[in-house]
């Protein structure tokens, strides 16, 4: 009573008769800061403060013991009082540790807003940074992802799947590196021709035309799993495989008679299907790429020649070869 007298009204105060009544109040209004004397009725101030610092909800207020005896301040602070008084109390004392109790503890209090409003803001940022990094990753599997399409385009036919022309001559160029090392053949490519299929674009369509021609090459892929595919023409794919001589013919052969066996149906027609291959053996002295497709090329021509539907191998003889080359030749010439 005396206390709150000398505090004035300055301060909201709440006044309690003892020990237990204190604890009461303290948990009910959460003060910031307790006048405790040491000698109370039914609960002293030592065990007041000790049960204070145990509760969650008044472990943070300040805690100013009042004595009559300064052999009480050692114990006041061991049992978790802030400060203390001596009685008789002086009004300019009481004051002063009052305004300090309650200015460290404003500054504790805004100490711990600011490290919550960081602490929310070095979350905020961290997330934006996260979300930030997230679409740079993004961003880069895009990029990528378009990088390895463009790649794909450049090397592969769009309708097939297939590798193009230039992948092709790529691939021959290091297998013949490759049988020029060995000093021995390495394989052997089978230039296959669609037999009159410009005929069967025109009646078919060209919408099942080009469906016929992605299942001949979903047909090949399946014939020659390990070996190169590629569209090299409107009507022409090229594979190469690692066999040789009578087996490199009768995997033509076989490709052949693959093709025949597809089912073409458009406008309530059927169309046979037929092909013409050559066969070229991938060997030292073959020249280059360019040669190499050529001769495959000019087999290929001369087994249409002949009939179509067949295969024509690398052991057809020289001249028929030049007389092909040379009514080639004759054909540029003529005026157009």
């Amino acid at each position: 009573m005396v206390l709150a007298g000398l505090l004035g009204s300055e301060y909201d105060i709440v006044r309690a008769q003892g020990g237990l009544e204190a604890l009461e109040l303290a948990r009910e209004r959460t003060p910031d800061l307790l006048l405790l004397d040491v000698d109370m009725p039914d609960l002293g101030g030592f065990e007041v403060c000790r049960r204070l610092r145990q509760d969650p909800r008044t472990r943070e207020a300040a805690v100013l013991f009042v004595t009559g005896s300064r052999e009480d301040v050692a114990a006041g602070f061991a049992a978790g009082g802030d400060d203390y008084l001596v009685k008789p109390v002086r009004p300019q004392e009481l004051h002063a540790r009052v305004r300090s109790q309650l200015e460290r503890k404003r500054l504790v209090r805004e100490l711990e807003e600011s490290r919550r409003a960081l602490e929310a803001r070095v979350t905020e940022r961290t997330q934006e940074l996260t979300e930030l990094v997230e679409q740079l990753q993004n961003e880069v599997d895009l990029r990528r992802l378009m990088e390895e399409r463009l790649d794909f385009l450049t090397r592969h036919d769009l309708l097939t799947r297939t590798l193009n022309r230039e992948s092709l001559l790529i691939r021959l160029t290091e297998s013949l590196t490759q049988a020029g090392e060995a000093g021995a053949p390495t394989g052997s490519i089978i230039l296959l021709d669609l037999d009159r299929f410009r005929t069967l674009n025109n009646a078919m369509g060209p919408q099942l035309a080009d469906q016929t021609l992605a299942e001949v090459a979903s047909m090949l892929r399946e014939e020659v799993p390990t070996g190169v595919l590629a569209r090299i023409g409107g009507d022409e794919f090229a594979v190469t495989t690692d066999e040789t001589g009578p087996e490199a013919l009768q995997l033509a052969e076989n490709l052949i008679a693959k093709v025949n066996s597809l089912s073409v149906t458009g406008s309530g027609r059927s169309y046979p299907l037929t092909a013409s291959a050559g066969v070229a053996t991938i060997e030292p002295g073959a020249g280059s790429a360019f040669a190499l497709l050529a001769n495959a090329d000019e087999l290929c021509h001369l087994a249409k020649e002949e009939g179509r539907n067949q295969v024509c191998g690398p052991n057809r003889s020289t001249s028929t070869l030049s007389e092909i080359r040379e009514s080639a030749e004759w054909v540029t010439r003529l005026p157009s």
